[in-house]
């Protein structure tokens, strides 16, 4: 193989294992949050958020002088009883395939190797550019949206700014104090129903919620071809649900809550067309769903993680610094 064709098989391997990578952590992190019963919501959203995190750790992990096409070898022609599956702990959980003379070689090798290499040349092509494209238009979109001027009235609530815009259809936390309400909601809401929706707002703006929606909002851009819906939705939906506990722990009433989050839904479904703002900043999720979930909301005082909280923590750093399939 000539020198040149490295890297395009690198690229494809890079396309590939970033795939493997971010569903290997997901599980992952799902076992650790199964096997050690962890119920902190906001523990619970950390640990969600590391795959997402892990993509942008990754490509610092590769060591490319232990690849196997660097070294001139074809990790498919080495013979059988060659090739193996190495799992151990090394700055980090290890998971890769190797050669027994201590080289490595990934999936993505294995596959770039079944298919003309014209198909390699596209994928690696098509795939960079697409994500180019999509991370750059949604730049541009967030910055002409922050710039748009909303026809807005502000006053404050309880040291945060509040503001009344026709721009938007469900509440939403802007950092670093503003909450944003749509004109035609807040007209509908009883004072006990705002003051419910000030308080889950207000949790969202005390965890930064907002750059978590914002870091994903781009990280699923630029990893466009990796399937990351289920693990993004399971995430803002334990926001959510971690927001509206603590707007209860501070004595709202369950039943404005839930009122609250059925007005705005309905007002939602009403307009099909979201704008920027609101995707990026507010989860929808399933009306009937979040009110069944506030109705049957228990109220618990938090626990000290101890021994538990510490062996959790090392799990979880072992996931974010290892090497899932990587070179």
């Amino acid at each position: 193989m000539e020198r040149s064709d490295l890297f395009w098989f690198f690229s494809f391997d890079f396309i590939i294992n970033c795939l493997l990578s971010f569903f290997t952590a997901v599980i992952l992190v799902e076992i650790v949050l199964f096997a050690f019963r962890v119920k902190n919501l906001r523990g619970r959203i950390f640990a969600r958020l590391l795959p997402f995190a892990k993509l942008l750790i990754d490509p610092f992990l590769y060591d490319y002088s232990r690849w196997s096409l660097f070294h001139g070898l074809h990790p498919l022609f080495t013979g059988e009883g060659n090739r193996f599956l190495t799992i151990g702990f090394s700055n980090g959980l290890q998971m890769g395939l190797f050669l027994k003379n201590g080289v490595s070689f990934s999936l993505g090798d294995v596959l770039a190797f079944h298919l003309p290499f014209v198909v390699v040349k596209g994928v690696v092509i098509a795939v960079f550019t697409i994500s180019s494209i999509l991370f750059a238009v949604r730049v541009r979109s967030f910055v002409q949206e922050r710039r748009f001027k909303y026809k807005m009235t502000q006053f404050e609530r309880n040291g945060l700014e509040v503001m009344v815009s026709e721009g938007v259809d469900v509440p939403c936390a802007i950092l670093p104090r503003t909450i944003l309400f749509p004109k035609e909601g807040l007209e509908k809401l009883s004072d006990d129903e705002f003051a419910a929706v000030v308080a889950h707002e207000k949790e969202h703006l005390r965890f930064k919620d907002s750059w978590t929606r914002l870091f994903l909002y781009f990280t699923t851009a630029l990893f466009w071809w990796i399937p990351m819906w289920g693990a993004q939705k399971r995430l803002e939906d334990a926001q959510e649900k971690a927001a509206d506990l603590g707007a209860l722990r501070l004595g709202l009433s369950k039943l404005a809550l839930a009122l609250a989050v059925a007005k705005f839904a309905k007002i939602q479904h009403a307009k099909q067309k979201q704008r920027l703002l609101v995707s990026a900043f507010c989860s929808r999720g399933t009306a009937l769903h979040r009110v069944n979930q506030i109705a049957n909301m228990k109220v618990l005082k938090g626990n000290k993680g101890g021994v538990k909280g510490g062996l959790v923590t090392l799990f979880f750093a072992a996931i974010l610094l290892g090497s899932f399939w990587i070179l």
